[in-house]
């Protein structure tokens, strides 16, 4: 599994809640989750303010174990 996704199930958030919170698509999450797809800088401040981790964290998670 990926780190964001970890992140998210951790917190017990649903992605359909999560992407409604950002103002996307839970396919869309579910890309950025998968590491296929970039988020623009709000909307990642917005995942990173929502999952509790750094700005750094959500915008390159595959560097790092997770923190938590």
């Amino acid at each position: 599994m990926y780190k964001l996704k970890i992140e998210r199930i951790r917190r017990g958030l649903a992605q359909r809640d999560v992407a409604q919170q950002l103002e996307i698509s839970p396919s869309q999450l579910s890309l950025v989750e998968s590491g296929k797809r970039a988020l623009k800088p709000a909307v990642a401040k917005k995942l990173a303010d929502i999952l509790g981790l750094s700005l750094e964290e959500v915008l390159f998670p595959e560097e790092g174990a997770v923190s938590h």
